[in-house]
């Protein structure tokens, strides 16, 4: 019987705390398949990207007509794709008995599996049409 659980954890403090956690309750069973550091609420960060992106846009754009000796006339599309970060690939199934979750531990910091938050990314595309006169 295989039985699969994904754990919301908001305080990075306690991510390892949570894993033993599960490792313990599941014995030797117990196979971690990944641990996936996300961004909850992105809306702040795709409003500074889009400023961001728009103000890239236009500057290429304006240095686009310059090279090709056109001035550049109104918008006339705009349109933005936003990218999930991509999915982390999950690490290979470990066997918790190979690294001492068999064993019985108590909870202090030594004893906490360690976690790395790394870099959640965000991406943001945006495609700018000018007239030109």
């Amino acid at each position: 019987m295989v039985n699969l659980a994904a754990v919301k954890v908001r305080d990075l403090d306690r991510v390892g705390a949570a894993i033993d956690a599960a490792a313990r309750a599941g014995g030797d069973a117990t196979r971690i398949h990944g641990v996936r550091f996300t961004v909850e609420d992105t809306g702040p960060y795709l409003a500074q990207l889009r400023e961001l992106a728009v103000a890239d846009a236009l500057a290429k754009a304006e240095h686009y007509a310059a090279l090709a000796d056109v001035s550049l006339g109104r918008l006339v599309l705009l349109q933005e794709t936003a990218s999930p970060p991509p999915a982390p690939l999950p690490p290979p199934p470990r066997d918790l008995a190979e690294t001492a979750f068999d064993t019985a531990a108590t909870l202090d910091e030594s004893s906490l599996s360690p976690s790395s938050v790394g870099e959640p990314r965000l991406t943001l595309t945006v495609q700018a049409a000018f007239e030109i006169n």
